[in-house]
């Protein structure tokens, strides 16, 4: 039988674990905190890429979604980067590829406080770079040695926040997208890779590499990267159907080939294969943010791509 004296004992002894445990989440949420801020700016994307008679439409959404603040976005971001050179070439990052310092400015402009924000990691701007300095054809490009170095500026990151990048062991963080175009021949060409957390030997790999040619005799079809899967499966095969442009995508199945679409036939593919997956998220949520101004150019036979359609650029 318990005494007073024991249950009195028992009670503070309850009571002491029940603080300290109080303190230690509270300890542990702390500790969290230090990487609250760091906010993935480009998470989630769908790009959109098409073959046309005159050369290749690349579409992209605009949304960033705030992973700590649910149901908060910015429609701002820009997911087509256009390098100085080489010519006619693209470069899209899908996924988790940005990742910034969160600052906040005192103002309710979270989206403007983000850009201001000191940026920690940049695999676009990386990219970007690094397709500058090689200054050549995608078909020469040694994609493997881009594979590394977006493995390496990614393992520097994660040395400085370990704890970040726990919830992509066994996933995909990003992967990197890069689309030209030859006017001579008429190919386009499409270079594509992830980052991934493997998940028995917790190593950063870049994997998935793929290289895909777009010929005038190829079937005319849409080619969606990013939440592709999410295109496939709910939009074009599932309840977002309804949201699809049939004239167009009955065109693609009666077996239209490349060269026999217009510039304005792909350009209107790729901006209802988006604008169908925005209005299907309203029913069905993505796994991650898409909407926003949807930005489009052109590969062709200009040096550089044409902004068809081009959201304006944020002001600070």
């Amino acid at each position: 039988m318990r005494t007073p004296r024991t249950t009195a004992v028992l009670l503070f002894i309850l009571v002491w674990m029940g603080v300290y445990g109080l303190a230690q989440r509270q300890s542990a949420a702390s500790a969290h905190a230090v990487d609250l801020p760091l906010v993935l700016r480009a998470n989630g994307t769908l790009v959109v890429i098409v073959g046309t008679a005159k050369g290749l439409v690349v579409a992209a959404d605009s949304r960033s979604t705030i992973p700590w603040r649910p149901g908060t976005f910015c429609d701002d971001a820009f997911k087509i980067l256009i390098p100085e050179r080489p010519n006619r070439t693209v470069v899209m990052v899908t996924g988790n590829g940005t990742w910034v310092d969160f600052k906040p400015d005192g103002t309710t402009d979270i989206c403007s406080a983000i850009r201001s924000s000191p940026q920690l990691l940049d695999i676009g701007s990386l990219a970007k770079i690094y397709l500058e300095k090689k200054n050549t054809k995608l078909s020469k490009l040694p994609l493997a040695e881009l594979g590394d170095i977006c493995v390496n500026a990614l393992k520097a990151f994660q040395t400085s926040f370990p704890s970040v990048l726990e919830g992509f062991i066994g996933h995909e963080i990003f992967s990197v997208v890069m689309a030209d175009y030859n006017p001579k021949t008429q190919i386009a060409l499409i270079k594509h890779f992830v980052i991934r957390i493997d998940a028995d030997s917790k190593e950063l790999q870049a994997a998935n590499f793929t290289d895909d040619a777009i010929a005038q005799r190829d079937r005319w079809v849409v080619i969606p990267f990013g939440e592709s899967d999410y295109f496939f499966q709910t939009v074009y095969h599932g309840i977002g159907h309804q949201f699809i442009n049939q004239a167009i995508f009955g065109t693609m199945i009666a077996g239209k080939t490349v060269g026999e679409a217009s510039v304005d036939e792909s350009v209107a593919a790729a901006v209802n294969s988006i604008e169908a997956t925005i209005h299907t998220t309203e029913l069905v949520p993505a796994p991650s943010g898409i909407g926003g101004p949807i930005d489009v150019v052109l590969l062709d036979d200009h040096p550089r791509p044409q902004q068809l359609k081009w959201k304006t650029q944020p002001r600070h």
